[in-house]
């Protein structure tokens, strides 16, 4: 599925602007062997957030990963268009899938 990178941030401001405080502590797969991580907000409400298939591909994650202190050092939240629906998700992939570059990661 070839998708269409709109916009990216840090998880931690994804997070903190989607008011997500915690997340389950290892990476899952769905039944087609997609990983993910389960991000929980301060009702309890659960969303589960897909990582990118180049993250996967690269073996920056896989299933059963624990996820902690500095999991999320070197990945990013990326905003893509499904090309089959035009529906909006977020994925989670490596910062170098990003064709922009964030000012903390310049100096």
């Amino acid at each position: 599925m070839e998708k269409t990178q709109v916009n990216s941030q840090s998880v931690k401001s994804f997070m903190e602007s989607n008011g997500y405080v915690q997340v389950v502590n290892h990476v899952r797969k769905n039944t087609n062997g997609y990983p993910f991580v389960t991000m929980i907000n301060a009702n309890n409400e659960a969303q589960n957030v897909y990582f990118t298939k180049a993250a996967t591909e690269k073996s920056l994650v896989a299933p059963g990963d624990t996820v902690g202190k500095g999991f999320f050092a070197d990945l990013v939240m990326y905003e893509v268009a499904l090309n089959e629906t035009g529906e909006m998700v977020w994925k989670i992939g490596g910062k170098g899938e990003s064709q922009r570059v964030e000012l903390s990661d310049l100096f």
